[in-house]
């Protein structure tokens, strides 16, 4: 068996689905200042959301659910 070399670069990410084993989707990785800013953005979102009333925060995830399954066969 011959091993071919492959130039893989260390500033994309690409999920593989564990299911199909196929590229699922590819993204450009984040600098530490851009992380560092998603997390903090995340943050304040957190301490926004924990406000939210538990059937209040119930019935956005539905919501959420029934889009994401509505969709999930698109591609």
């Amino acid at each position: 068996m011959q091993l071919t070399a492959t130039m893989v670069s260390v500033n994309i990410q690409t999920t593989i689905s564990p299911y199909t084993q196929q590229p699922v989707c590819t993204r450009p990785l984040l600098s530490e200042t851009e992380l560092d800013t998603v997390i903090n953005e995340a943050v304040k979102a957190q301490k926004s959301w924990r406000k939210v009333p538990l059937d209040e925060r119930i019935a956005i995830a539905k919501k959420w659910l029934v889009c994401c399954l509505r969709n999930v066969n698109v591609r």
